[in-house]
């Protein structure tokens, strides 16, 4: 566990929880989606190309005893991932984020993501600007529970922050039928 865990008196995350800090800037969506994969891909509903950079992240970081700091380091230090998200962002539909924007939210709280999994019974909130995940309620499973206790969070936010309209959600899952059919 990190020195500051410890001192802020967290609870220790399963060590199965890929968790790692945003040490990289405007990369928090890149970190939403890698903390959801590397939680998910081997239960076999997510299939990521074999020798792509996600695959071979996620082997040399997870469950090799680093850090979030350490896996955040490894990860900024990637050319790779460099090239990856700079081709992404340049192609995209919206733009990069304004100076004046960069300037009025220096710490990303307009648009920023966050993955919600869930892991050993509970739900987990992996938002790379903390040093550790933020252990939620308890979540029995995948599907509506994972979609019920993950909604209560978001919630929460919703209800502090009840004039800011600007979010959005994108569910990772194995199909829609899988979903409806556990909802009955």
């Amino acid at each position: 566990r990190d020195k500051r865990e410890k001192e802020a008196g967290i609870p220790p995350a399963p060590e199965s929880l890929f968790f790692m800090e945003q040490l990289v800037g405007n990369a928090c969506g890149t970190i939403g989606l890698l903390h959801a994969i590397g939680n998910n891909v081997s239960k076999g509903g997510i299939e990521v190309i074999k020798d792509g950079f996600i695959t071979k992240f996620i082997k040399e970081t997870k469950g090799k005893g680093l850090s979030p700091f350490e896996i955040g380091t490894h990860l900024g230090q990637s050319d790779e991932l460099d090239s990856l998200h700079l081709t992404a962002a340049v192609s995209g539909q919206s733009g990069l984020p304004s100076e004046e924007l960069k300037k009025t939210d220096p710490h990303n709280k307009i648009y920023h993501f966050v993955a919600f999994v869930a892991k050993d019974g509970y739900l987990w909130e992996l938002d790379g600007r903390r040093p550790y995940p933020r252990r939620g309620a308890a979540c029995t499973g995948d599907g509506m529970p994972l979609l019920k206790a993950a909604a209560e969070a978001i919630q929460w936010y919703m209800q502090n922050d009840p004039e800011n309209i600007q979010f959005s959600l994108t569910a990772l899952i194995n199909t829609a039928t899988d979903v409806a059919e556990e909802a009955e």
